[in-house]
């Protein structure tokens, strides 16, 4: 019986869409590439060919543990290193669990994610009457 891989970090097989389950040379260490990239505490302090995709397996455990005194705001589940980007904030998240709760994930630069009550909004757009329309 195949037991369904689950990444260390969020404790879920499901990620995001076009996420990927990456396992570390030992086979010991699997995690989403995204939840390496949006939890909180973590960054690549290697090249992109070292460790998974720059992130070292010590950081990444040490995240791990991290995640595991941190509940979920949705979920009340353990291992919600995702936190909003405002500092005064102080949710934390599993990646799917904000997604499913409107929280905003930037996949650019340093990878931010806001809970839905912080989210950055878009400016509306002046239309040939002069009225704004949000985009």
């Amino acid at each position: 019986m195949d037991e369904e891989v689950k990444c260390k970090i969020c404790k879920s097989g499901e990620g995001l869409e076009f996420d990927e389950i990456l396992e570390d040379v030992t086979g010991d260490l699997q995690v989403h590439y995204f939840c390496l990239l949006f939890s909180s505490d973590l960054s690549q302090n290697g090249p992109p060919d070292e460790g998974l995709r720059g992130f070292l397996p010590p950081d990444i455990n040490k995240e791990i543990k991290r995640g595991a005194r941190l509940k979920c705001t949705f979920c009340n589940r353990k291992g919600a290193t995702v936190g909003c980007a405002v500092k005064k904030c102080t949710k934390s998240y599993h990646l799917a669990c904000g997604t499913k709760n409107g929280s905003l994930h930037q996949f650019f630069d340093q990878y931010k994610s806001f809970c839905k009550t912080h989210r950055p909004l878009q400016k509306g757009v002046k239309t040939g009457g002069g009225k704004r329309t949000e985009k």
